[in-house]
């Protein structure tokens, strides 16, 4: 199917000009406080297929959505796209009109009426692809008595592979972050991990860190089982490497975290995916898995957001993050009285 291209945002509906002008004015890659300008660009392409879905459906302008056809639109989002898409495009659209009503442009948001039961009525919602295979009771996030069982149920070369799987949980690094990783980007008195901006998927450098834990293993993989895949060759400065010497890659990666959770008894094949292979028959077979090595950086995260004190902006830079929106999107339910305490503590008395 052909790639659909939607109007330049300088064609869109006058309301869309301006909300596309106020997110790129309100992103800087240069400041941290910021958004960051390549997140905006994808908040902007959310609305102009949405001035494209106007067209189709003979919406004059913006204003004159009704309450009927944001009901169609939330049945066309889930028709049109997987994943997370459709959140994404509502969250984007429901902004769109709540400024709009702030600045008394429209007497209400059509959007308001469905947003509390979008996830009943359309299917809308935060999960992935991913975890809507789940069964009741299964979490996205394997606990630390799962991980325990994959590191104790690892494949060979066990001593690496028991390393990798605490290093990616510790440091909550993607599987091509990890990848790319040298000995160079390791400081071990500091227990710290340079990732390097341009292997980064937002494209920004970033510290990580991991825990005492992890020292004796990484001084094992380090010292010895490392020296000897290599041969002791001080120019290998890869630092996870096969049995061979070469770079271990990120397909490799998952795979080892794929394997040690199916040898633990607590993974299964969920979907076949657009690239799975397929049988005898032709029929696709399930390629993605209930834990791969992306969960190991989700289990950080659910943790470091629910049951530590770290902050929003914080977890957003330690979790490579384009912006704190995402990091709430991922990891941060709804609460209506959180910060309550902290208003009564801190609010103003005037």
């Amino acid at each position: 199917m052909p790639r659909r291209r939607y109007k330049d945002v300088d064609d869109c509906r006058p309301e869309i000009q301006s909300r596309a002008q106020n997110l790129r004015a309100s992103s800087d890659d240069a400041d941290d406080e910021m958004r960051d300008e390549e997140s905006a660009e994808a908040y902007i392409k959310d609305l102009r297929w949405f001035d494209h879905w106007l067209d189709e459906h003979e919406v004059e302008a913006v204003t004159d959505l009704t309450v009927g056809e944001a009901e169609n639109l939330g049945y066309a989002l889930v028709d049109e796209f997987h994943g997370t898409t459709p959140q994404n495009r509502w969250k984007q659209i429901y902004n769109l009109y709540d400024r709009l009503y702030r600045n008394r442009k429209i007497d209400e948001n059509p959007l308001e009426r469905w947003d509390g039961i979008k996830s009943n009525e359309f299917g809308i919602n935060k999960t992935t692809e991913q975890e809507k295979h789940l069964e009741d009771g299964e979490d996205y996030a394997p606990s630390s008595e799962e991980i325990r069982m994959m590191e104790q149920n690892v494949g060979a070369p066990r001593g690496r592979n028991q390393t990798l799987i605490r290093f990616l949980h510790q440091t909550g690094l993607r599987r091509g972050e990890a990848e790319a990783l040298t000995i160079d980007d390791i400081h071990r008195e500091e227990r710290e991990v340079i990732v390097r901006a341009e292997h980064a998927k937002n494209d920004k450098r970033r510290v990580v860190a991991w825990q005492p834990s992890l020292d004796a293993m990484m001084d094992d993989w380090l010292e010895v089982e490392r020296e000897m895949f290599t041969n002791g060759d001080e120019n290998n400065r890869w630092l996870w490497v096969n049995r061979g010497g070469g770079r271990l890659s990120a397909e490799s990666i998952n795979e080892v975290v794929v394997k040690a959770a199916c040898n633990a008894g607590i993974n299964r094949a969920l979907y076949a995916d657009a690239n799975a292979p397929l049988d005898d028959d032709g029929e696709p077979i399930p390629n993605r898995w209930k834990i791969s090595a992306h969960n190991l950086r989700v289990a950080l995260g659910t943790y470091l957001a629910n049951e530590t004190d770290m902050g929003i902006y914080e977890l957003s830079k330690v979790m490579g993050h384009s912006s704190v929106s995402v990091t709430e999107d991922k990891y941060i339910s709804h609460k209506d009285r959180a910060g309550l305490d902290e208003l009564k503590k801190y609010g103003r008395d005037m």
